[in-house]
């Protein structure tokens, strides 16, 4: 295996490897932007679709109970970050003998920590009796949280290494079997379809792409070395991308909180835009972030990481650009006709919009201090992020009742602050001192 591996990243190093990015990655990049495109237009229109046939309310539930899957993947503390910048780092060092040892490691952690989940989520159901309409989707949840674990993980076991075909590949397939499980899931089942449909979409386009290694009660003790290096550089990783979903989900709790469930729903407008927006960025990171790992495990030089976070600024503002006009300009007369229950949310939407064109900036400079082990300007930048959200939003929510509109401000607010501080940062406190 460990032979095998090295051929391929020595196949990947000769012939993609260049300083040209787009003609020397033009493989990688076709594959992958096929296949993240092509899931997050399949992911649009099943959200529109599932918002439409279960109304405001419904939906506004699912997109409460969501969080628990958000906020669940603290569990793996990381491991699974440690993965994506461990392996490739390995390689730059031509450690290829830890390789396999991580993918084990890795892959059965997340396996515990997804039963740990069920459990929590299940003993919790027991005493919860606030709602006993969100308590009848929980334990789906407990299972979808399995899948989204499992398919994050094999992703970014393609990403480390270099297989960006079959990454795309697997996009594909999940984004088919998505749409046409959920088309006919939601007709006959309501939310429990919907909810269904992702966790077989995920599990088995997951496992169509990767053989699970073979279970050893010996992995209990199975390199402690190696795990605890999967949590030193993966949990401050992970944290950051924590605080990332913490700060774009945060405004969803307020809007519960003061305006209600229903008001959550008609908000699932924001939602779903930054869900296809979010995709694009992470075609170029996915391309550019283990070969700024491999770079650096190389040589420890960290100005010659300049190149890739200009491409993915760059490109991250190409991706965006396009999406930005047709969701302000064109998606709200889409709404006005087919979802006039969801006309609420169209003004909170454009106002969202304006903060998601600094996201590049966030994405370029976040991989970049994860890279090179400086994920203390990052998370403490993503604190403040978060603390400004939180209340700006509670503000314009609760005291300027400005509702809807007034969770879009301060959301778009901290995306903006999000941007340009991670790259001053960057470029002040880290680049100028190298």
């Amino acid at each position: 295996m460990v032979p095998q591996l090295k051929n391929i990243w020595l196949f990947k190093e000769k012939n993609l490897l260049g300083d040209t990015f787009i003609i020397h990655h033009f493989r990688d990049f076709f594959w992958l932007s096929i296949g993240v495109g092509f899931y997050s237009l399949v992911v649009f229109l099943v959200n529109l679709y599932t918002a439409k046939i279960l109304g405001p309310k419904i939906f506004g539930i699912w997109n409460f109970i969501s969080l628990f899957v958000i906020y669940g993947s603290f569990l793996h503390l990381g491991v699974i970050n440690g993965l994506g910048r461990e392996i490739p780092y390995y390689i730059g060092k031509n450690r290829y003998d830890l390789v396999e040892k991580v993918k084990v490691i890795s892959f059965y952690f997340v396996v515990f920590i997804s039963i740990c989940f069920f459990c929590i989520v299940n003993i919790t159901c027991i005493f919860y009796n606030k709602s006993i309409e969100i308590k009848n989707y929980l334990f789906l949840i407990s299972i979808l949280f399995f899948s989204k674990e499992i398919q994050d993980y094999v992703r970014i076991y393609l990403r480390s290494n270099l297989n960006f075909k079959k990454m795309g590949q697997q996009y594909l397939i999940s984004s088919l079997l998505l749409g046409v499980l959920v088309y006919f899931f939601v007709q006959k089942m309501g939310l429990q379809g919907f909810i269904l449909a992702q966790f077989l979409a995920f599990i088995i386009s997951s496992f169509l792409f990767f053989e699970p290694p073979k279970f050893d009660i010996r992995i209990l003790k199975y390199d402690k070395e190696i795990f605890l290096s999967l949590l030193n550089v993966g949990f401050p990783i992970m944290m950051a991308g924590y605080l990332y979903n913490l700060l774009t989900s945060i405004d969803r709790l307020i809007v519960v909180k003061y305006l209600g469930i229903t008001s959550l729903g008609q908000y699932s407008l924001v939602i779903i835009a930054l869900g296809v927006i979010s995709f694009f960025p992470s075609v170029i990171s996915n391309l550019v972030y283990p070969r700024m790992a491999k770079n650096f495990g190389e040589n420890n030089n960290v100005t010659v990481l300049k190149k890739y976070i200009k491409a993915q600024v760059l490109w991250g503002w190409i991706f965006i650009l396009p999406i930005f006009i047709l969701f302000y300009f064109v998606f709200p007369l889409f709404v006005k006709k087919f979802m006039p229950l969801y006309i609420e949310g169209i003004i909170p939407l454009k106002i969202v919009l304006l903060g998601t064109l600094f996201l590049p900036l966030a994405a370029g400079f976040g991989d970049f201090l994860n890279t090179i082990g400086k994920q203390i300007y990052y998370l403490i930048t993503q604190i403040i992020c978060l603390l400004t959200n939180l209340v700006l939003t509670f503000i314009f929510v609760n005291i300027f009742k400005l509702g809807l509109k007034g969770a879009a401000i301060g959301t778009a607010f901290a995306y903006c602050i999000y941007g340009l501080l991670l790259f001053y940062i960057s470029l002040h406190y880290v680049l100028k001192k190298c």
